[in-house]
């Protein structure tokens, strides 16, 4: 549900009913608008739960792309929590199974890795499942590129990296 509150007299009451809330809703996204925006009050209402903070007056323009950011925040959201759900299933994570507090760690890695848009290095003693991580971090990843999920993931042996030198362990780790 999504209410609008208008004519707030002063920055503290702003402030307040901002914390009120999100003490009753943490969960629920706010825009601040301010007719005397300051930085000291767009970094107390972000301190605050804001999730965007404007200026009045603001054009249509900046008011379709703040609701455009706060929607894209919103999709992010609630493919986490479904990401989160499918993680905390019996079924375990892709070919992985466990329900250990330390599969649920490595749930949460993977998860947090499949969301991400960089490359993971994953490291660990022979026959402790790099590979189905991998597979599982490749085939859960809520990427836009649905296209780059579909291509074969190769594996890769580290002792074949640089002649065999793939052992020796990376620069800098000392």
């Amino acid at each position: 549900m999504s209410r609008v509150i208008r004519r707030i007299s002063t920055e503290s009451e702003r402030l307040d009913i901002l914390r009120e809330i999100k003490r009753r809703r943490p969960d629920i996204e706010v825009i601040v608008a301010s007719p005397n925006a300051t930085v000291h009050s767009a970094v107390q209402a972000m301190k605050n739960g804001a999730d965007e903070y404007v200026a009045k007056p603001f054009s249509l323009r900046e008011l379709k792309l703040l609701l455009e950011s706060v929607g894209a925040h919103l999709k992010h959201k609630v493919e986490n929590r479904r990401f989160s759900e499918r993680i905390k299933s019996d079924k375990g994570f892709g070919k992985i199974i466990g329900r250990a507090p330390e599969m649920d760690t490595l749930y949460r890695i993977i998860g947090k890795a499949a969301q991400s848009a960089h490359p993971v290095l994953i490291l660990g003693e022979s026959g402790t499942g790099k590979e189905m991580v991998a597979h599982a971090i490749h085939h859960s990843g809520c990427r836009d590129h649905r296209n780059e999920r579909r291509k074969v993931l190769p594996p890769i042996a580290q002792p074949a990296l640089a002649g065999g030198r793939g052992q020796d362990p990376p620069y800098g780790t000392d």
